[in-house]
């Protein structure tokens, strides 16, 4: 062991210890003051002491070096020799970890997605948004790098995203209204100075990180597929043969002509036999009706040859000839409502034509109590295509064709708008939707929502619409709202929605402006406290009021709005009307739409002329006076009459395209209904024979055609 002592202005203590132990220890008391030793062995350990400013010891032991400050734990010691380089060195830390300041401009990345329709007001479906980014519309997720408060910049930026957008007179940004899972859109309101980037990340635009809708303003944009000047669409797929033609087309493409070029091959080697037939004029054949029956039914046609193509068409009465193939999207492009609904329909049958048929069967011997449970059962079934060809048969009469389904499904709807009858003990029919015309709401009956009658209604409501069929008319704008995704707060209710007359004269109680007596408000306390609302009061009494109309009119029929729309989805419907809201008034029309008028039954029949008689069976004196008393019931009937007539004239209360009359020999009128055919007798003397023998005719139809 060696000690040193040092004392002075400037000292310096040096020691060296070999040996199993060795240690070494300094003192300095002075201004500056070193201490350093250096110990060898198994054990070595170095102290010092500085009463200085300044004081360092270090020190080595069993060859490792170490180095702390004075006075510190050996544990101390060791942390502050590791960190040493950046405690001695603080410029370089600084150094290395200088943020590096860049002038760049701020970007903003959010989704946005182009709407195609400029009246689009819900969130488009997934088939929908494939088809918007096929055609450079729909979801993308941009960045924009800009001047955040410029309105140009930010336009330009939209548009160079979405360049069809140039041609739609402006746009509009849109945003999903209430919850997340609502498909319901509303318009961000536009600020002066325009969009901007800015403004979109304002709190008070409510968007935070919601996709951002874009819809143009003016005019609706191109659907269709366009490529640039020199562009080729390089997802086509290779070249394939057709088996038909032998022509070559894209992989992408060969499917649809396929079953086009099948479809025109069919078309041209069914005409070819009547091509040949056909003479240079344009002929016209008037075919002889038959009821329905058991034998083949043969159909009113005018048939005319087109001279240029050689084709030959057909114009009937509602029946359509076409074989052409339509496209299965064709709805989504197509403007007119109404025409994209027969595109619709037309797809989806046509897709499921070469499918099972969907029979349904009927008995005309059962009573009207088995005859609506038989309706029920057949709705009820699960996992069923309802889009499959539909076969319908009346058990105990021996008609067939196009007007049996026509029967059936009037027949079906017909308890749906009016009730079923489930006991016959009561004769009481079972509504499954109450109040007054228009505002048709669903019934809060518990036993009908646990027995999925409103999954019944959706399916017959979408059963019909793909057949053409009668449409469920009247039923509250409210209800129609919720049911295709808008929210309960935006919906058009109205007093006359609410069925409930203990709520219609509390609502008018809160809707005056007079005090309420205590008999009032405990009256309106009746009301509200078991849907969990407050009692009125001078401040919450118009609250209170939409409050208790909301709930009588949606609140309580949620559940079965929910089920019509789960049936309207097994019918594969839905997705038509939730992606076209302005289809939706051609499924739910008003009441007083459906309303038959002697005129429109007038404007449709296609009235024998006389060059078509033949003098040997019909005068023409005779013609004219019995079509002369059709055409005088027809303006004197009700429009209940009216609509009985036209059930008992095409098997239902819809208007076809025309309507024909025949004048035969028979006793009492007769209808061929597949062919739109209504029958009269020639040998009616007077009007009120014939009026009493047309009634007779009228009210036999519910039993069926009489084909026994």
């Amino acid at each position: 062991m060696e000690q040193c002592t040092a004392s002075g202005s400037t000292g310096t203590v040096s020691g060296t210890a070999s040996g199993s132990t060795g240690t070494v220890s300094g003192t300095a008391s002075v201004s500056t003051g070193t201490v350093s030793g250096t110990a060898s062995g198994s054990t070595g350990t170095v102290s010092g002491t500085a009463s200085v400013s300044t004081g360092t010891v270090s020190g080595t032991a069993s060859g490792i070096t170490s180095r702390g400050s004075v006075g510190l734990h050996p544990v101390d010691a060791e942390v502050s020799r590791l960190f040493a380089p950046y405690i001695n060195n603080p410029v370089r830390s600084r150094r290395q970890f200088r943020r590096v300041h860049t002038n760049t401009h701020s970007t903003y990345t959010h989704t946005f997605c182009c709407l195609g329709l400029k009246e689009t007001t819900t969130v488009p479906t997934r088939v929908t948004k494939e088809h918007l980014q096929r055609v450079g519309l729909g979801e993308k997720r941009l960045s924009f790098r800009g001047n955040q408060g410029s309105s140009q910049e930010f336009m330009e930026f939209i548009f160079i995203s979405f360049p069809k957008l140039r041609d739609a007179g402006g746009f509009e940004l849109m945003r999903i209204s209430g919850t997340t899972r609502s498909r319901h859109l509303v318009v961000v309101p536009c600020p002066n100075e325009g969009y901007t980037v800015r403004y979109l990340k304002d709190p008070s635009t409510m968007i935070n990180h919601a996709t951002v809708y874009i819809r143009p303003l003016q005019r609706n944009l191109s659907l269709d597929h366009e490529l640039n000047e020199g562009q080729v669409d390089d997802q086509t797929g290779p070249l394939m043969p057709c088996l038909n033609c032998g022509e070559e087309f894209p992989f992408s493409q060969i499917r649809q002509h396929s079953k086009d070029c099948s479809s025109e091959l069919q078309g041209e080697r069914e005409n070819e036999n009547e091509r040949e037939s056909q003479s240079a004029a344009v002929p016209r054949i008037i075919l002889t009706s038959a009821a329905a029956s058991s034998q083949p039914p043969v159909v009113d046609l005018v048939m005319e040859e087109n001279l240029e193509t050689g084709s030959v068409e057909a114009i009937s009465s509602g029946i359509s000839l076409s074989r052409s193939t339509v496209r299965a999207d064709a709805w989504i492009t197509e403007p007119d409502p109404a025409k994209a609904v027969q595109l619709f329909t037309q797809s989806t049958l046509e897709a499921h034509k070469d499918t099972d048929n969907l029979n349904f069967t009927l008995s005309l011997r059962d009573s009207l109590v088995e005859r609506n449970r038989a309706i029920i059962t057949f709705y009820k079934r699960p996992k069923v295509q309802w889009s499959n060809p539909l076969q319908c048969k009346l058990t105990g009469d021996a008609a067939i064709g196009e007007g049996v389904n026509r029967y059936v499904l009037s027949t079906v709807m017909e308890n749906l708008q009016n009730g079923f009858l489930l006991e016959e003990e009561t004769g009481v029919k079972t509504l499954l939707f109450e109040g007054e015309q228009d505002h048709l709401v669903p019934s809060t009956s518990r036993v009908l929502l646990e027995s999925d009658f409103f999954v019944i209604a959706g399916r017959i409501i979408g059963h019909t619409f793909l057949n053409d069929g009668p449409r469920l008319a009247g039923l509250s704008p409210a209800i129609v709202h919720v049911l295709f995704g808008g929210e309960h707060e935006t919906a058009p209710i109205s007093v006359s929605d609410c069925v409930d007359q203990d709520v219609r004269d509390v609502i008018r109680l809160l809707e005056g402006t007079q005090e309420l007596s205590e008999d009032q408000k405990s009256m309106v306390l009746s009301v509200s406290l078991p849907w969990d609302l407050p009692g009125v009061t001078s401040e919450n009494r118009w609250w209170l009021r939409e409050k208790i109309l909301l709930y009588a009119v949606l609140g309580r029929t949620t559940k079965q709005v929910k089920q019509i729309k789960r049936g309207l989805k097994d019918t594969g419907v839905l997705e038509l009307f939730s992606s076209r809201p302005d289809t939706v008034p051609i499924l739910f029309p008003r009441a007083t739409e459906t309303e038959i008028t002697s005129q429109m039954i007038l404007d449709k029949i296609i009235w024998p002329r006389g060059d078509d008689v033949d003098e040997d069976i019909l005068t023409l004196e005779d013609q004219c006076r019995v079509l002369g008393f059709l055409r005088k019931f027809i303006e004197t009937g009700s429009s209940e009459v009216l609509k009985s007539l036209l059930s008992f004239w095409t098997g239902w209360d819809v208007l076809p395209p025309s309507l024909d009359v025949e004048i035969v020999d028979c006793d009492l009128p007769q209808s061929s209904t597949c062919f739109l055919t209504l029958k009269i007798s020639k040998n009616t003397a007077n009007y009120e024979d014939f009026h009493r023998d047309l009634m007779a005719s009228i009210s036999s139809a519910y039993s069926g055609f009489g084909q026994i």
